[in-house]
């Protein structure tokens, strides 16, 4: 049985990184957007938006030959119960 401990450090860093994005990036945003609408946040969420390219996270269920990050369907849904929560 091949050893996926290195897989599940991988994908355990990565969760994190996405956390800690979340909580000093988007979340902040969500009182605004709440108050004062989309277009109000709109410069701040295409900030979001490029920071998170520059990191290689856009489109995590996508092929890496495709932009993506090329993650399996159980990591991919890990990473979407992380972002769903926003």
């Amino acid at each position: 049985m091949p050893d996926s401990s290195a897989h599940t450090t991988d994908l355990d860093a990565l969760l994190d990184d996405l956390r800690t994005f979340l909580n000093e990036t988007v979340y902040p945003l969500e009182p605004d957007l709440m108050r004062d609408g989309f277009r109000a946040i709109e410069p701040a969420l295409d900030n979001a938006r490029c920071a998170v390219k520059e990191r290689g996270w856009w489109c995590p269920q996508l092929p890496v030959e495709h932009g993506g990050m090329g993650l399996s369907l159980e990591a991919f849904g890990r990473v979407s119960e992380v972002l769903g929560r926003s």
